[in-house]
C-alpha cells in the first residue's frame, strides 16, 4: 500500500536512492570491521550475504520487499565487497601495480556480464538468482586466499604474517634472499611506533595533514560521481538497442582510462587528476561554446557525443581518486579510507538526481554547471598528498610513541606505566 500510488519511475528512484543509502551504511560498517577483524574474514561474509539475499529477492511477493532486500544485497553486502575487494588485492601489490589494478576499468565487466544475463532471461526473479549465483566461484577462492600480511603485521600476529609471506614468496618468480631482515624490520617498525588498538573513522583526522587529504577525499568524490551519474545519464540511449546500451556507455570508457596508468606515472597521481578533470571540464564547455557559435540545439547527436567524450574524462579522473584513496592512508584504516570515497561516490548519485532541474533553463546550463564542478575537482585534487612509487604505510604513529623523540629527556625517569595507554 505504501507504493500503490507511485509509477514506474517514482519506483525506480525509491530504488535508487535506497540503494545509495545502505551503500553508505555498508562501506562504512564494513571498512571498520574489516579494519579491525581482517579482509579476509568480511570478503566471504559479504560475498555468502550477498548470495543470500539475492535468492531472497528472487522470491519478492511486493515492492517493499523487493526494494528493502535489493537494499541489503546490492547497497549493503556489496559495498562491503567492494571495500575489502579493492582494498585486499592492493595490498598484495607493488608499488608498481597499484594504478594498473586501480585504474584498468575492469569493472565495467559487470555491466556486460547484466547485458548478457538480460539477453538470457528478461525477467527480474531468474536476474536475481543469476546474479546472485555469480558469488558461488568467488566463494570457493575461500580456500585458496590468504589474510593481507599487512593487516596481520599491524594486528601483532607476526608468525602469521610471516608465513603468509614466505607463501607469496614462495610463488613468485624471483627469489627473495632477505626476507629475514625485511620482517625483521617490519615488526620492529610496528612495535616502536604503534599500541595494538582498535581505530575508528576519528582516526582519519587525527592530523591537520590527515584532515586535509580527507576533506578533499569527500569533495572529490562526490562532485566526481555527481557529474558522472548525471553524464551517464545522458549517454544511456546510444544505439535505442536495450542489451547494447546497457554496457556501451562504459566499454568506451576503457581505453582513456587505460592512458591514466601511463599519464599518472609521467605526471604523479596529483598532477594527473587535475589534468583528466580539466580536460572534461574543456569538453563540457564545449556545449557552450558550439552553442554561440553555431545551430548546436539541432544537432542533438554532436551533444550526446560531447557528453561521452566527457564522461570518458571524468571516469577516468574518479578511478584516480579511488587509486589516491587506497594508496595515502596506512593499514590499519585504509579499508575506511576507501569507504569514505565508496560513499562520496555513492552521495553523488543521491546528488546527480537533484540537478535535474537545470535543464528547463537552458540546455547548455547544466553542461556549464557540469564544467564549473569538473574544474573545481582539478584544482581541489592538488590538496592529495602525491602518493606515485611510494610504498604503502603500514601504522599510524600513536602519540604516546612520540613522548619519547620529542620531550626524552624531560621524562627521563619517569614510571614505566606511562607508555600502557594510548
Amino acid at each position: 500500500q505504501i507504493f500503490q500510488g507511485m509509477s514506474l519511475a517514482e519506483l525506480v528512484k525509491v530504488t535508487v536512492y535506497t540503494q545509495s543509502a545502505t551503500m553508505i551504511l555498508g562501506a562504512c560498517l564494513g571498512s571498520m570491521v574489516a579494519d579491525i577483524y581482517g579482509r579476509r574474514r568480511l570478503l566471504f561474509s559479504s560475498l555468502a550475504a550477498m548470495l543470500v539475499l539475492h535468492c531472497l529477492v528472487a522470491l519478492s511477493v511486493s515492492w517493499l520487499m523487493f526494494i528493502v532486500l535489493r537494499a541489503l544485497a546490492v547497497g549493503f553486502a556489496g559495498s562491503a565487497t567492494l571495500v575489502v575487494s579493492f582494498v585486499l588485492v592492493i595490498e598484495f601489490l607493488g608499488p608498481d601495480w597499484r594504478d594498473a589494478c586501480t585504474c584498468s576499468g575492469l569493472w565495467v565487466l559487470g555491466a556486460v556480464l547484466m547485458s548478457v544475463q538480460t539477453l538470457v532471461t528478461p525477467h527480474w526473479r531468474w536476474l536475481a538468482l543469476m546474479s546472485g549465483g555469480i558469488c558461488l566461484p568467488l566463494l570457493a577462492a575461500f580456500f585458496t586466499l590468504s589474510e593481507s600480511v599487512r593487516w596481520l603485521q599491524c594486528q601483532h600476529r607476526f608468525p602469521e604474517a610471516e608465513g603468509g609471506l614466505r607463501e607469496l614468496v614462495s610463488v613468485n618468480a624471483a627469489t627473495v634472499t632477505n626476507i629475514m631482515t625485511l620482517l625483521d624490520h617490519s615488526r620492529a617498525c610496528i612495535a616502536n611506533n604503534m599500541h595494538l588498538k582498535h581505530f575508528t573513522f576519528l582516526d582519519l583526522f587525527h592530523s591537520l595533514a590527515s584532515t586535509r587529504w580527507t576533506l578533499t577525499l569527500v569533495y572529490t568524490g562526490t562532485v566526481t560521481s555527481c557529474v558522472y551519474w548525471c553524464l551517464l545519464g545522458r549517454v544511456r540511449q546510444i544505439t535505442g538497442q536495450a542489451a547494447i546500451d546497457g554496457f556501451l556507455p562504459f566499454i568506451v570508457d576503457l581505453p582513456l582510462s587505460w592512458s591514466v596508468i601511463v599519464v599518472s606515472r609521467c605526471l604523479g597521481r596529483r598532477w594527473c587528476l587535475f589534468l583528466y578533470a580539466v580536460a572534461s571540464s574543456f569538453s563540457l564547455l564545449c556545449v557552450l561554446v558550439l552553442h554561440v557559435t553555431g545551430n548546436l540545439a539541432n544537432m542533438p547527436s554532436l551533444v550526446t557525443g560531447l557528453a561521452l567524450f566527457a564522461k570518458v574524462g571524468v571516469t577516468a579522473s574518479l578511478s584516480l581518486v579511488f587509486l589516491v584513496a587506497i594508496e595515502m592512508y596506512p593499514t590499519v584504516t585504509r579499508c575506511m579510507g576507501f569507504a569514505v570515497a565508496i560513499s562520496s561516490g555513492s552521495a553523488g548519485l543521491m546528488l546527480s538526481n537533484t540537478l535535474d532541474f537545470l535543464e528547463k533553463y537552458h540546455y547548455t546550463v547544466p553542461f556549464v554547471v557540469y564544467s564549473a564542478l569538473m574544474a573545481s575537482v582539478g584544482v581541489v585534487g592538488l590538496f592529495f598528498p602525491e602518493t606515485i612509487h611510494r610504498s604503502l604505510t603500514n601504522v599510524q604513529q600513536c602519540h604516546h610513541r612520540k613522548i619519547p623523540l620529542q620531550e626524552g629527556l624531560r621524562l627521563v625517569g619517569r614510571p614505566s606505566n606511562l607508555w600502557d595507554d594510548c
